[in-house]
């Protein structure tokens, strides 16, 4: 099974909830200052720290399918491993990305 990470829903600052399935694709349409782009924003902001504060967005929910197993299986497939001074463990890096093991290792036991 392929790991796949993503937005199951979003609970706006009026209490309304957006769901959402693995294989969705959402587009956010509405008038100018209507909050598209703060929402994007937001949503952001709270995949990297849910304590952060927020004004449109009031919480947001991750899912994920697959196991750790899989993960580093299409990790190893994809990137180039490294161990950097000072580490003792790897360093899994790509095109954009760096991921250092361990901590890729909490983040998916903790989305």
């Amino acid at each position: 099974m392929i790991p796949r990470i993503w937005i199951s829903e979003i609970e706006f600052s009026d209490n309304s909830k957006v769901k959402f399935s693995k294989n969705d694709i959402t587009v956010f349409v509405g008038p100018n200052n209507a909050g598209k782009s703060a929402a994007l924003k937001e949503s952001a902001t709270l995949l990297h720290q849910k304590t952060n504060k927020t004004i449109v967005v009031k919480d947001i929910t991750i899912d994920k399918s697959g196991d750790e197993e899989s993960l580093f299986s299409l990790l190893d497939s994809l990137s180039k491993k490294t161990i950097r001074e000072g580490h003792t463990e790897p360093f899994y890096q790509g095109f954009g990305y760096s991921f250092y093991q361990p901590s890729t290792k909490h983040y998916w036991a903790n989305p």
